[in-house]
């Protein structure tokens, strides 16, 4: 029953999360519950009645994004995660009623501390929107949940305290940007510490980033130098090259990405585990020549993503990140984009290539089967001027946010027209 279920997932049963706000959740992907959010959850009735679920094949209605992208063919994270851990092994300690013999082994603790403004990310996942919604939306940022420091201490004394029980088998580093983050290097300096007495435990526990990159140094520490003995997989979260990453990640400074990857690569590539974690938005597609011929110079991974899935309409609206989402432009051009995408990532023949083939056929399927959504005029124009339900509370003129829009759309259009 457990290998049949189409339900089944390793997070339940493995795994803690934390979102950069301080929420928990199954994982990052998932939505945030109310009977998640204290340190008693792992045994609580909503997880062992989460586990049951996944066990009897029933879907969990938090998981809905994984759930939309498996419907459209691409690959979801469930999946994803289904490739390295057998079900018959990360459920033999679950018992019937759905509670676990075993603490969580996986650790995925976020901060929103981050040093860039990316294009399609927010306040409760950047301290730089933050300050960036207060200026332009007046924003009330105060009513976003943050991590105070003694908070984010006592969330790495929780991994360390599963690395000295030598519990601990898997830590992913995510953010905000990880390399800037107080669990972050509280925990990892605690984790090359155990390197010195114990190198055997500290280089089997899987360790995973996804960075941004701009950091080479941080607190007066050569980050790849630090990072050598154990050899993490290093996601680098990348968007496109040059001038396509700087009008994405907002606030970074190409050349020096460019740098830092190169260094990267060399020190922390000795198992082949260097991945490159792009989310495939419209701007990176028309331009997938210069993402490939740069990175097809070196031996590493393609992880690539779907951008945002929001299956629930009102939200897509209040979130979605405009025309970066490839879903909102003409069939026509999503056809084109799919098709020219599709043969230029098969020719590159870099490692991972066809997870970017499965995402593109999803993108142009959800296009077409869901025309009468992504087709709306009331959708395409609140995605246009921003919602007033954002704008007039906080009695910002509708000329600040008309000259942010359209510098937004100029840039845009002028991506189209070197769109050959």
């Amino acid at each position: 029953m457990v290998t049949m279920s189409k339900t089944i997932c390793p997070y339940p049963f493995l795994h803690s999360h934390i979102h950069p706000h301080g929420e928990r959740s199954l994982c990052c992907w998932s939505d945030p519950v109310p009977e998640l959010q204290n340190d008693n959850f792992w045994n609580n009735d909503y997880m062992k009645t989460v586990r049951q679920k996944m066990l009897d094949g029933e879907q969990v209605s938090e998981c809905h994004r994984c759930y939309l992208q498996e419907s459209t063919g691409s690959k979801s994270m469930r999946q994803d995660e289904l490739e390295n851990y057998a079900p018959e092994e990360f459920t033999k300690e679950c018992n019937d009623d759905g509670s676990m013999n075993i603490v969580p082994e996986w650790f995925d603790y976020k901060t929103k501390t981050c040093n860039l403004q990316c294009q399609m990310c927010g306040p409760t996942h950047s301290s730089k929107h933050v300050k960036l919604w207060k200026d332009v939306w007046n924003f009330p940022v105060e009513q976003i949940p943050v991590q105070s420091k003694p908070v984010e201490q006592k969330r790495a004394d929780e991994i360390i305290k599963s690395i000295d029980d030598r519990v601990c088998k898997r830590i992913y580093w995510a953010g905000g940007e990880p390399t800037m983050s107080n669990i972050h290097w509280k925990t990892m300096k605690h984790l090359l510490e155990v390197h010195k007495e114990d190198p055997e435990y500290a280089e089997s526990i899987y360790v995973d980033y996804n960075t941004n990159m701009t950091h080479f140094e941080y607190g007066g520490i050569n980050i790849a130098d630090f990072l050598e003995p154990i050899q993490p997989t290093i996601r680098a979260s990348i968007d496109g090259v040059g001038d396509v990453f700087e009008y994405i990640r907002d606030g970074g400074n190409w050349d020096e990405v460019e740098f830092n990857l190169r260094y990267y690569i060399n020190k922390l590539n000795k198992k082949r585990q260097f991945t490159v974690d792009t989310i495939l938005s419209a701007p990176v597609l028309m331009s997938l020549e210069n993402y490939l011929d740069f990175f097809g110079q070196f031996d590493i991974l393609l992880r690539n993503h779907r951008l945002h899935d929001f299956t629930k309409d009102a939200f897509f609206k209040q979130m979605s990140v405009g025309f970066l989402d490839l879903r909102l432009y003409p069939i026509p051009i999503v056809k084109r984009l799919v098709e020219k995408g599709k043969d230029l990532m098969s020719d590159s023949k870099i490692r991972g290539y066809e997870r970017s083939l499965q995402i593109l056929d999803s993108y142009l399927t959800e296009r077409i089967e869901r025309d009468e959504f992504f087709s709306d005029p009331e959708l395409l124009g609140h995605i246009r001027y921003m919602t007033r339900e954002q704008r007039e509370p906080h009695n910002k003129s509708d000329h600040t946010i008309d000259k942010i829009m359209e510098k937004y759309d100029t840039e845009c259009y002028e991506w189209f027209k070197g769109f050959k």
